[in-house]
């Protein structure tokens, strides 16, 4: 199943604002193509929108309690998590067609 996750954290969480809690965020977003190997998840990308606190990648997976762990250890700071179903239009574009 593709999945399209927006994360977000507030300002009094946000990592760039506490040099001490930088460091250990950036080497989890460092580890997040093994993590994603370890869940058995394609990660297609992951975008940041810092000025806004929020962040959103793409990936695929048939278990959502993966993508959570998954989720969980790649952004270490107190987030939420939105996780959309989604589907290509080249994908949809045929179905609609009929």
């Amino acid at each position: 199943m593709l999945l399209h996750v927006t994360v977000t954290h507030s300002a009094r969480d946000c990592p760039l604002y506490n040099s001490d809690g930088i460091l250990p965020v950036v080497d989890a977003l460092e580890k997040r193509d093994d993590l994603a190997e370890t869940y058995g998840i394609t990660l297609y990308w992951m975008v940041s929108g810092a000025p806004e606190h929020i962040s959103y990648a793409l990936l695929e997976s048939d278990h959502i309690d993966k993508v959570t762990q998954f989720l969980h250890e790649v952004f270490i700071t107190p987030s939420s998590f939105k996780i959309t179903p989604v589907q290509a239009m080249k994908d949809i574009i045929p179905v609609w067609s009929q």
